[in-house]
């Protein structure tokens, strides 16, 4: 029998792995973001599959969103979140009330950028109680 993190990991590669879409994973509490972004991350690293959480510029635009992807990569590392500073280069980012505003301004720009592969987030973001 698998567990719920064995299915939600299932469900997240599988929707990234075929055509390469963003996937956003709810949870009930701030501290859950955290634990299952960090657990999705491990998954993919143990099993092989990181390369499908990478961001990867489109064909098109390379060069150009290749800087821009290098910039958000500086952005982040001088966040004071520090398991934002870890998920981010792994294609995953989290969204929480709990979360610095700026923070939160830079997981919304990155991820609708298409940076972030994986967002775990909090219903809040659903609501939209924590967007602009």
């Amino acid at each position: 029998i698998k567990n719920l993190d064995d299915v939600c990991y299932d469900k997240v590669l599988e929707q990234i792995k075929v055509g390469r879409q963003q996937v956003l994973v709810f949870v009930h509490a701030r501290n859950a973001t955290v634990r299952t972004g960090l657990q999705l991350v491990e998954y993919a690293r143990n099993r092989g599959d990181l390369e499908y959480f990478l961001y990867k510029a489109k064909d098109d635009d390379g060069q150009q969103e290749s800087r821009q992807y290098q910039e958000a990569c500086r952005h982040v590392s001088h966040s004071k979140n520090v398991q934002l500073r870890d998920l981010f280069p792994n294609g995953t980012g989290i969204h929480h009330a709990g979360m610095l505003r700026q923070d939160r301004n830079l997981v919304e720009k990155y991820f609708s950028k298409g940076f972030i592969k994986v967002l775990v987030c909090t219903a809040t973001l659903a609501w939209g109680v924590n967007l602009p």
